[in-house]
């Protein structure tokens, strides 16, 4: 997992592009970077932790109750489909899939290779 090791901040979109092996220690290196929007704020775990493994619990953190859970703020997976190459799973491409990884991400179906999660709102 650790060769999907991508995260990019789409500023028009709103939105943070994290791969599977990313712990959250990297998102927040990475974000610091954005020192005007760095205000947004990861609500992850321990900067030792994995993100794909933090979402398969659910994504709690200390801010769940002002953000919600991990997996709420996802709004795509890019996925390893069985006998497909990797694709784009959201509510308007594949929703049927989106669908059911939200309500269950730790699918034995699939290799999830990166997580979309929706950024707006994360200013402090």
């Amino acid at each position: 997992m650790k060769q999907f090791n991508n995260i990019e901040y789409d500023e028009e979109k709103k939105t943070l592009d994290v791969g599977g092996g990313v712990t959250w220690g990297d998102v927040y290196t990475y974000l610091q970077s954005w020192a005007s929007d760095y205000a947004l704020g990861a609500v992850g775990g321990d900067p030792a932790t994995g993100v794909s493994g933090w979402l398969l619990g659910g994504g709690y953190s200390v801010l769940t109750n002002r953000f919600g859970l991990g997996i709420d703020n996802i709004v795509g997976f890019r996925v390893l489909l069985p006998g497909r190459a990797v694709s784009y799973v959201s509510l308007e491409e594949n929703p049927e899939i989106f669908k059911a990884l939200k309500v269950r991400s730790s699918s034995h179906n699939l290799i999830a290779c990166s997580f979309t999660f929706d950024w707006e709102g994360r200013r402090a």
